[in-house]
Order: structure tokens, then C-alpha cells, then sequence
């Protein structure tokens, strides 16, 4: 097994590097899998670097080679992240749907994780635009995913920061 080049959170640039190199050494040997979540990981790092526009390249090409490859579960996990990338660029409408596509995928692929991390990041559109009662449905809906995943507690540190900013949003 590979090294998680993302585990040393103070050198990103670094990281970076590690994460293009395995994506090219995979798709060199046909490895689609591992260069897919190597893709997402990366674009992830992108946005963290403040470079939305990389992110969003990066995740739309993971969307139609996942899609070519027939994986639904890094299909829905690359769409959820270009749904991240439209909300830190406030593009709502932009984010919502990639986000609602993302749903759509992870219940098709039945992949429970995706759908949960896709309705949290749902959940976190509705807060920051002061919805508190779409920011509560989609954390009720992220909470069934958890908890069909066994792990309800996923959420008990993250929903009540969600609600707190949604409600302040909404007095603004």
C-alpha cells in the first residue's frame, strides 16, 4: 500500500506533488481506481490551496472518467467535491445542483458514505445561506446515512456548529 501523501498537513506542497505523481504512475499501469481517488484527493488539496479553478478541473475530469469507468461511488464522491468548489466561490445554485447530483449518485452506486459526506455539504450550503430548516433536513438525512453506516455519532460535533451558523445567517 501506498504512503497517504496527505498526511503531512504542513507541507501541501508536497503533497501536491505526491498526489500528481501517483495520479500519472496509476493511470500509466490502468490503475482507474487508485488514480480516481488520487484525482479527488488532490482537487481537495487544490481548494485547500485556494485554487478553485485546478479543484474544479481536477474533479470534473475524476466525474467523466469515473462515469466512463462505471463507478458510481467516486462518480458521486468527484460531483459532492465540485459542489464544494461552487460553494467556497458562492456560486449556490451551481453548488446545490452538483450536490443534489451527488446524492443521486451515491444512492444509485450505493455508497452510504458519499451520500452522508454529500448531504453534510448540503447542509453546509443551507447554513451559510441562513436556511435553518434545509440546513435541519439535510443533517436529519446525513444522520440516517451515518447511522445506517453505524456510526450516528458522526455528526454530534458538526450539526450543532451547522444550525448555529444557519440561524445567524438568517438574523443578517
Amino acid at each position: 500500500m501506498d504512503p497517504d501523501p496527505t498526511e503531512e498537513p504542513g507541507d501541501r506542497a508536497g503533497a501536491a506533488r505526491a498526489l500528481d505523481r501517483l495520479i500519472t504512475e496509476s493511470r500509466t499501469r490502468g490503475d482507474l481506481r487508485r488514480a480516481l481517488t488520487a484525482m479527488i484527493e488532490r482537487a481537495r488539496l487544490a481548494l485547500e490551496q485556494d485554487d478553485p479553478i485546478r479543484a474544479h478541473a481536477l474533479a470534473s475530469t475524476a466525474v467523466a472518467l469515473a462515469e466512463r469507468g462505471g463507478d458510481a461511488r467516486l462518480a458521486a464522491r468527484a460531483t459532492g467535491l465540485l459542489g464544494v468548489v461552487g460553494r467556497s466561490q458562492r456560486r449556490w445554485a451551481e453548488s446545490r445542483g452538483y450536490l443534489e447530483r451527488a446524492i443521486e449518485r451515491a444512492a444509485e452506486g450505493r455508497a452510504p458514505r458519499a451520500e452522508a459526506e454529500a448531504w453534510v455539504e448540503l447542509a453546509t450550503l443551507h447554513a451559510e445561506r441562513g436556511d435553518l430548516a434545509q440546513t435541519r433536513r439535510s443533517l436529519e438525512r446525513a444522520r440516517r446515512c451515518y447511522t445506517a453506516l453505524g456510526e450516528p455519532a458522526e455528526l454530534d460535533r458538526r450539526a450543532p456548529r451547522l444550525l448555529a451558523l444557519a440561524a445567524d445567517r438568517a438574523r443578517s
